[in-house]
Parts: structure tokens; sequence; C-alpha cells
């Protein structure tokens, strides 16, 4: 390829982020995702890659799939819309920030990606709260 040339990867940029009305959940990784998107609700869900495409979600069995559901967004105002709204909800400046745009809106709802919590951690915690709680 040609120095300068830019080309839409054929893979979801993350981090996915996954919007159902208000809610905005990032994801770090399309498999953190995949792993938390019910297979019966695959079909309702509205998801975007960092660049702002959307997403498609597929189901087969108990596994979820996302990929793209176009090769360049359509346009980006649906999520800078829907981050604008998750970040001034977590008070961040910048979703209220005018000159922020899309990679800068991305960045700093990054900073907010959902971390799944692994079998020894969330078994830690249970231990913690029984303890605690006595």
């Amino acid at each position: 390829m040609g120095e300068g040339v830019v080309t839409e990867s054929a893979e979801p940029t993350p981090p996915i982020v996954l919007v159902d009305g208000d809610d905005v959940t990032v994801f770090a990784a399309r498999a953190d995702a995949e792993a938390q998107v019910e297979p019966p609700d695959a079909g309702d869900e509205t998801g975007y890659d960092a660049l702002g495409r959307r997403l498609r979600f597929e189901s087969e069995g108990r596994t979820v799939r996302i990929s793209l559901a176009e090769r360049e967004a359509a346009s980006t105002a649906p999520l800078e819309a829907c981050l604008r709204g998750f970040l001034r909800r977590l008070g961040e400046p910048a979703g209220d920030d005018g000159a922020c745009g899309l990679p800068c809106l991305v960045e700093a709802a990054s900073r907010h990606a959902y971390v799944p919590v692994g079998p020894v951690e969330a078994m830690r915690r249970r231990l913690w709260r029984r303890s605690r709680d006595g």
C-alpha cells in the first residue's frame, strides 16, 4: 500500500460501544462485548466501533458474534451524540466540549470501559463480602 493511504479494517475497531436508549456500555475488546450480549437479544442490539461504524449482532446457539454492518460509517453523529450524553452523565468535560470530535470522545469514553471480572477475582470478591457481612 502507498504511504498515506488509509484503509478501513474489515474488523470492528475497539473500543466497542453498545447503546440501549440512554444506557451506553463501552468495551475495550470485541470479545468482552460478545460475552455480555445475551443470544436472544442479539438481534435487538445497537452498537458501534471506535470509527462510528454500525455493528451487526448475530447469535448461534449460546454464542454471539459481532461484526461490521457497514465498511464506512454513514454518519458518526449517532455515536457522537451517545458518547456526549454518556460522558456528561459521568461528569466528564469532554461531553460538553464542542471541539472534541469522535476520536476525542472515544478516548474519553474508553477510560470508562467495562472490564470483565475473571472467575478468581469474582470468587475473591464474594468471599470478601461474606467475611465483611458476617
